[in-house]
């Protein structure tokens, strides 16, 4: 009489409250990922936003120094000082000018040069570096020919640049 016979103690949990409780967590799990996956695109849009801001107030000082947007000059004439790590004796890609014309330190005429030490060149530099277009993971720009900056297919660049109107945005290339 003292003891149960029947009854046995369960020491876990049952199937169904097993089931009850994956049910709980996935129904939680399909309410908050989808809010973390979608604060990537408004993130990306705030840093590009930083980003052509930034390229745009270098492009302003560097025409406040000079008197015209970057990459304006003729491509043959833009010597660069021979007494910097660079022995280029001149650029040929507008692109690669507009990049140097901010990277670089420049004088009045917008030749450029790498070396500080030089005092020939007092401008500049005007970005430590190009940022990098997060849609297409690209830091390169590429010289449009019209307002809507999309630049040739050939280039397939991050950002667009319009020498004419010293305009720059994403590149309708990689949006």
């Amino acid at each position: 009489m003292s003891a149960t016979r029947g009854t046995a103690l369960s020491s876990g949990f049952t199937l169904i409250e097993l089931l009850i409780v994956v049910v709980i967590l996935s129904t939680l799990a399909a309410i908050v990922v989808p809010s973390f996956v979608g604060t990537r695109k408004p993130t990306n849009d705030a840093v590009h936003a930083a980003s052509i801001n930034g390229v745009r107030d270098a492009i302003e000082r560097y025409v406040l120094d000079h008197g015209e947007y970057p990459s304006q000059v003729e491509l043959a004439n833009i010597p660069l000082c021979t007494d910097g790590s660079l022995l280029l004796s001149s650029i040929n890609n507008k692109a690669l000018v507009f990049a140097n014309q901010l990277l670089m330190y420049s004088n009045q005429s917008g030749e450029i040069c790498d070396d500080r030490k030089n005092n020939a060149y007092p401008f500049g530099p005007y970005l430590k570096n190009l940022p990098v277009n997060l849609h297409c993971d690209n830091q390169g720009v590429g010289i449009a020919y019209d307002e809507t900056l999309n630049v040739p297919e050939r280039e397939n660049r991050g950002w667009g640049y319009l020498p004419l109107t010293g305009e720059f945005a994403l590149s309708g290339n990689c949006v």
